[in-house]
């Protein structure tokens, strides 16, 4: 019996990987915790038939989540949530595949999907941008769609949607002119890869390597830590592996700061000294 809630306000006691034993003041535990080494499996490949299976009911593990839930009035309303929402329609996903087929973004071997060098760019440059195309967005704006369709909601207010969303995507970041320098033009060469010796070049949102699409990872964000990266810090950091003191850097915890950036093992780290 309970007297007062104490850590079940935040955490499921019931849970059988929780439950604490039943310790009075005096009893003595074990604390020699030992790490035990284990080795975690890599997902697997999707196949033809996985990937449609996801597509179309991509939030199968959080409705099961749901059904776990003890309280029925919680776990309709959370399952509410899910409800008909997926990714793409039967008419859209072949395209959708296709399209990521011929734009060298996966390839298919044997009924099975495996991801190629330029789709493993395209993901790491989106996280750089910091463009969320995750399942939840994608599927919420599908959804609207829906709305549309049984007329829960106008034309009007699902484009405003989607025109909200484009906007993010290429919202402009903000420069400092006081501070930044020559930034440069879209395809201004900027030095030699690092890494594989190619051609550097500056992107929309960077600099990255000509030869991403044969796998190499390298890039300079454009913005780091809020200051833009120019155009003469990128190739002075290049040529000599290491820039001037750079101002105008800001913490994640909004305090400013000044450092140099140094190229070490092919990538871009602050020097503080």
């Amino acid at each position: 019996m309970i007297v007062e809630p104490g850590w079940t306000k935040y955490d499921d006691y019931t849970a059988k990987d929780k439950v604490l034993p039943a310790l009075e003041i005096g009893d003595e535990v074990a604390i020699n915790f030992q790490p035990k080494e284990k080795e975690t499996n890599p997902p697997k490949h999707y196949t033809i038939e996985s990937l449609n299976n996801y597509l179309k009911n991509p939030f199968k593990d959080e409705k099961a989540a749901a059904s776990e839930k003890e309280d029925e009035d919680d776990t309709e309303d959370y399952k509410a949530i899910f409800e008909g929402l997926e990714l793409g329609t039967e008419a859209t996903r072949t395209g959708i595949i296709d399209n990521a087929i011929r734009s060298k973004y996966i390839e298919l071997k044997k009924d099975v999907y495996h991801i190629l060098p330029g789709g493993e760019y395209l993901i790491e440059s989106l996280i750089q941008m910091d463009i969320s195309m995750d399942k939840y967005k994608t599927s919420a704006l599908g959804q609207a769609l829906k709305k549309v369709f049984h007329n829960e909601m106008t034309v009007e207010k699902s484009v405003e949607l989607a025109k909200k969303e484009i906007a993010e995507v290429f919202r402009e970041t903000p420069q400092n002119p006081e501070t930044d320098t020559y930034n440069g033009f879209y395809g201004d060469e900027v030095g030699a890869c690092p890494l594989c010796s190619g051609k550097v070049v500056k992107g929309r949102y960077g600099y990255g390597c000509m030869n991403y699409k044969e796998g190499c990872k390298f890039r300079i964000n454009g913005v780091i830590c809020k200051r833009v990266i120019s155009l003469s810090n990128a190739k002075m950091l290049l040529a000599s592996g290491k820039t001037a003191k750079i101002q105008g850097f800001t913490s994640k915890t909004g305090k400013p700061f000044d450092a140099a950036l140094k190229l070490e093992a092919g990538k871009v780290i602050f020097d503080f000294s």
